[in-house]
Protein backbone atom coordinates (compact mmCIF):
# COMPACT_ATOMS: atom_id res chain seq x y z
CA UNK A 1 0.00 0.00 0.00
CA UNK A 2 2.83 2.51 0.84
CA UNK A 3 4.77 1.56 -2.53
CA UNK A 4 1.50 2.14 -4.42
CA UNK A 5 0.71 5.45 -2.62
CA UNK A 6 4.87 6.29 -2.83
CA UNK A 7 4.91 5.97 -6.23
CA UNK A 8 1.90 7.90 -7.23
CA UNK A 9 3.68 10.37 -5.27
CA UNK A 10 6.54 10.28 -7.54
CA UNK A 11 4.62 9.91 -10.86
CA UNK A 12 2.78 13.06 -9.33
CA UNK A 13 6.05 15.02 -8.59
CA UNK A 14 7.68 14.05 -12.31
CA UNK A 15 4.21 15.05 -13.84
CA UNK A 16 5.39 18.97 -12.66
CA UNK A 17 8.60 18.91 -13.42
CA UNK A 18 10.27 17.93 -10.43
CA UNK A 19 13.36 16.76 -10.45
CA UNK A 20 13.73 13.42 -8.54
CA UNK A 21 16.31 11.55 -10.19
CA UNK A 22 18.86 9.78 -7.82
CA UNK A 23 20.90 8.46 -10.54
CA UNK A 24 23.24 10.36 -12.54
CA UNK A 25 24.15 9.85 -15.56
CA UNK A 26 27.19 11.53 -17.79
CA UNK A 27 28.76 10.61 -20.73
CA UNK A 28 32.28 10.32 -20.97
CA UNK A 29 34.68 10.08 -24.46
CA UNK A 30 37.50 8.53 -23.83
CA UNK A 31 40.54 7.98 -26.46
CA UNK A 32 42.54 4.32 -25.59
CA UNK A 33 44.86 5.27 -28.39
CA UNK A 34 48.05 3.56 -27.19
CA UNK A 35 50.46 6.07 -29.50
CA UNK A 36 49.88 9.88 -30.30
CA UNK A 37 47.92 9.07 -33.38
CA UNK A 38 44.41 9.70 -32.95
CA UNK A 39 42.21 7.44 -34.44
CA UNK A 40 38.51 7.05 -34.61
CA UNK A 41 38.05 3.56 -33.34
CA UNK A 42 40.13 4.34 -30.71
CA UNK A 43 37.56 6.67 -29.35
CA UNK A 44 34.88 5.41 -27.05
CA UNK A 45 31.95 6.49 -25.40
CA UNK A 46 31.02 5.74 -21.64
CA UNK A 47 28.25 6.14 -19.80
CA UNK A 48 28.99 7.19 -16.27
CA UNK A 49 26.39 6.18 -13.52
CA UNK A 50 26.66 8.36 -10.11
CA UNK A 51 24.47 8.59 -7.05
CA UNK A 52 23.00 12.33 -6.42
CA UNK A 53 23.14 11.98 -2.74
CA UNK A 54 20.85 15.13 -1.95
CA UNK A 55 18.15 13.80 -4.42
CA UNK A 56 19.08 10.41 -2.78
CA UNK A 57 18.17 12.01 0.54
CA UNK A 58 15.05 13.98 -0.24
CA UNK A 59 13.21 10.81 -1.67
CA UNK A 60 14.10 9.08 1.66
CA UNK A 61 12.53 11.62 3.64
CA UNK A 62 9.96 11.28 1.22
CA UNK A 63 9.21 7.64 1.93
CA UNK A 64 9.56 7.78 5.07
CA UNK A 65 6.81 10.94 5.45
CA UNK A 66 4.78 9.06 3.34
CA UNK A 67 4.84 5.49 5.18
CA UNK A 68 4.65 7.51 8.84
CA UNK A 69 1.28 9.39 7.14
CA UNK A 70 -0.01 6.46 5.95
CA UNK A 71 0.38 4.46 9.56
CA UNK A 72 -0.94 7.54 11.76
CA UNK A 73 -3.84 7.90 9.82
CA UNK A 74 -4.95 3.82 9.59
CA UNK A 75 -3.99 3.29 13.16
CA UNK A 76 -5.31 5.96 14.81
CA UNK A 77 -8.63 5.19 12.36
CA UNK A 78 -11.80 3.88 13.78
CA UNK A 79 -10.71 0.53 12.29
CA UNK A 80 -7.26 0.92 14.50
CA UNK A 81 -5.22 -0.73 12.04
CA UNK A 82 -3.73 -0.92 8.59
CA UNK A 83 -4.74 -2.74 5.69
CA UNK A 84 -2.15 -5.86 6.34
CA UNK A 85 -3.49 -5.76 10.19
CA UNK A 86 -7.00 -5.86 8.92
CA UNK A 87 -6.19 -8.78 6.47
CA UNK A 88 -4.64 -10.47 9.56
CA UNK A 89 -7.28 -9.75 11.89
CA UNK A 90 -5.46 -7.70 14.26
CA UNK A 91 -5.53 -4.27 15.49
CA UNK A 92 -3.64 -1.59 17.73
CA UNK A 93 -5.46 -0.32 21.25
CA UNK A 94 -4.11 2.25 23.45
CA UNK A 95 -3.61 0.55 26.89
CA UNK A 96 -5.15 3.17 28.97
CA UNK A 97 -9.08 3.69 26.72
CA UNK A 98 -8.70 1.75 23.95
CA UNK A 99 -8.90 3.99 21.25
CA UNK A 100 -4.71 5.18 19.62
CA UNK A 101 -4.85 8.94 19.06
CA UNK A 102 -2.65 10.51 16.49
CA UNK A 103 0.51 11.65 18.56
CA UNK A 104 0.62 7.53 19.69
CA UNK A 105 0.03 5.97 16.44
CA UNK A 106 3.20 8.39 15.47
CA UNK A 107 5.00 7.97 18.34
CA UNK A 108 4.41 3.71 17.69
CA UNK A 109 5.78 4.45 13.93
CA UNK A 110 9.29 6.29 14.79
CA UNK A 111 9.53 3.81 17.90
CA UNK A 112 8.97 0.94 15.28
CA UNK A 113 11.92 2.58 12.98
CA UNK A 114 14.12 2.73 16.41
CA UNK A 115 13.51 -1.16 17.06
CA UNK A 116 14.15 -1.28 13.34
CA UNK A 117 17.53 0.57 13.85
CA UNK A 118 18.59 -1.83 16.64
CA UNK A 119 18.15 -4.81 14.38
CA UNK A 120 14.66 -6.09 15.51
CA UNK A 121 16.15 -5.96 19.40
CA UNK A 122 13.21 -4.81 20.25
CA UNK A 123 11.04 -7.81 18.99
CA UNK A 124 12.74 -10.18 22.12
CA UNK A 125 10.68 -8.25 24.73
CA UNK A 126 7.68 -10.12 23.16
CA UNK A 127 8.77 -13.31 24.50
CA UNK A 128 10.58 -12.31 28.11
CA UNK A 129 7.06 -10.10 29.07
CA UNK A 130 3.57 -11.68 30.58
CA UNK A 131 1.71 -8.76 28.62
CA UNK A 132 3.37 -9.73 25.47
CA UNK A 133 4.41 -6.12 23.96
CA UNK A 134 6.86 -5.25 21.80
CA UNK A 135 9.48 -2.39 22.47
CA UNK A 136 7.04 0.47 20.43
CA UNK A 137 4.61 -1.31 22.32
CA UNK A 138 6.08 -0.44 25.45
CA UNK A 139 7.03 2.93 24.55
CA UNK A 140 3.51 4.90 23.20
CA UNK A 141 1.68 2.55 25.70
CA UNK A 142 -0.04 0.55 23.15
CA UNK A 143 -0.34 -3.46 22.23
CA UNK A 144 -1.45 -5.34 18.95
CA UNK A 145 -4.89 -7.53 19.87
CA UNK A 146 -5.99 -10.76 17.84
CA UNK A 147 -9.38 -10.21 16.98
CA UNK A 148 -10.11 -13.71 16.47
CA UNK A 149 -8.88 -14.80 19.98
CA UNK A 150 -11.10 -11.96 21.28
CA UNK A 151 -14.27 -12.82 19.43
CA UNK A 152 -13.75 -16.63 20.45
CA UNK A 153 -12.63 -15.86 24.18
CA UNK A 154 -16.22 -13.75 23.95
CA UNK A 155 -18.29 -16.76 22.78
CA UNK A 156 -17.11 -18.98 25.40
CA UNK A 157 -18.42 -16.82 28.12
Amino acid sequence: IILIIFNLTIFSLKYFSYDINIIKQTAVVKNESKNDTQNKDDTKIFLEEDIDEESFVKMYRLAIAISALYYTITVSSKKQATIGNIIFKIMVIDIKDGKVGKINALLRYISTIINNTLYGFGYIFYFYRNDRAFLQDLLSNTRVVNLVNQKSTSEKK
